[in-house]
């Protein structure tokens, strides 16, 4: 049965897919009503895939009043997946279509268009009344978002597609998600990628988008880094990522460019979301880059997450963690340090070899 499902679901992928089918049914939205109701439906389920091919309709002089009214009435309808491609397709030369593109998100009404808008309303030289389009849409998707900045909206999505929330996530149904551009030329393009890193991709995407509006907010430093990690961990354990070049730099070589807080913070979330790998390359930079003062400093919640890690129910994380503290040499008790101790010990004792450890006050010998 399962087999049979997968077996509809691709197939009902692939007709969404088709170019041609989606061609054909954009041209009957100029027919009879019947042809009308009937392509305006398949469009809808065509969603993200039929994006591409709408927006260049609009954009195109040659295309009638009457397919162009029944594409405004039909963007809309596709839904969640596609307010992605419609977000992209903002940066269009023409100021009419990207009035519609605003109407039309603020219409599906997600919170991820939020940035998006705000951003275009805030675009120097702006056209009054797309700015007018852009703020109306924002009120509809994400009223508190008139009184949010940019970034503080960029990284609020970033933090959204780290948490794989239901709104921004994938489709379930399918192993790959796509992964939307906008090229100056070719119009509105996408990039295949597997769904288990679909989330890590768009985190770092809004993320990256929130420092370039304002690049001291260092939370999104913080989930930038994680998403990095955490996708680096899946690529670790065999998931191939079709946007990383030869020449990137591995995971690790950001971490180790990173400041102290911003690991402890990215290991804060690793800890609470129980993902070990994230919080063992965590430990592994603190290790090669920080201080005693950055590792043991208490915060206003609790101990530094360093310290929490001695409690972690992964026996490497606390023995990590333990090293780490005891290698950076303290030298005042902190909250948890009677913890190191204790995970050294275990650790020393689950090698099965016998260990003598000789203590001398006088630190000359």
């Amino acid at each position: 049965i399962d087999q049979v499902n997968k077996m509809i679901d691709d197939g009902a992928k692939a007709v969404r897919m088709d170019p041609a089918e989606i061609a054909r049914w954009i041209e009957n939205l100029s027919g009879s009503p019947r042809h009308f109701l009937a392509a305006s439906e398949r469009l809808a389920n065509a969603g993200e895939y039929a994006v591409p091919q709408l927006i260049h309709n609009l954009s195109e002089p040659k295309t009638s009043a009457v397919t162009r009214e029944r594409i405004i009435t039909v963007l809309p309808r596709m839904g969640k997946d596609a307010v992605r491609p419609l977000c992209e397709s903002l940066a269009v030369s023409d100021p009419a279509v990207k009035e519609i593109i605003c109407q039309a998100l603020g219409k599906i009404g997600y919170k991820h268009a939020g940035p998006y808008l705000k951003e275009l309303a805030e675009t120097k030289g702006m056209m009054d009344r797309t700015r007018e389009a852009a703020l109306n849409a924002l009120a509809a998707c994400d009223p508190r978002g008139l009184k949010k900045t940019v970034a503080q909206l960029f990284y609020e999505a970033a933090l959204k597609y780290y948490h794989n929330d239901e709104s921004v996530s994938a489709d379930s149904r399918y192993d790959t998600a796509n992964v939307w551009y906008w090229q100056e030329g070719l119009g509105l393009t996408y990039k295949v990628v597997p769904s288990a890193i679909f989330g890590e991709i768009y985190a770092m995407r809004s993320a990256q988008a929130a420092l370039r509006h304002d690049p001291g907010l260092s939370p999104a430093v913080t989930v930038w880094l994680a998403a990095n990690l955490r996708k680096e961990a899946a690529i670790a354990s065999g998931v191939v990522d079709p946007l990383r070049a030869p020449e990137d730099p591995a995971a690790d070589f950001y971490a180790l460019a990173a400041s102290a807080k911003n690991l402890q913070a990215v290991l804060d979330m690793a800890l609470r979301e129980a993902h070990t790998a994230v919080a063992i390359r965590a430990i592994s930079a603190l290790a090669r880059t920080a201080g005693a003062e950055n590792l043991i400093a208490a915060v206003p919640e609790g101990p530094q997450p360093l310290v929490a890690a001695l409690t972690y129910p992964a026996r490497e994380v606390r023995y990590m963690a333990a090293e780490t503290l005891a290698l950076a040499r303290p030298t005042k008790p902190f909250s948890g340090s009677d913890l190191v101790v204790r995970a050294l010990i275990e650790a020393v004792r689950r090698t099965g070899v016998p260990v003598a450890v000789l203590a001398d006050p006088d630190q000359q010998h």
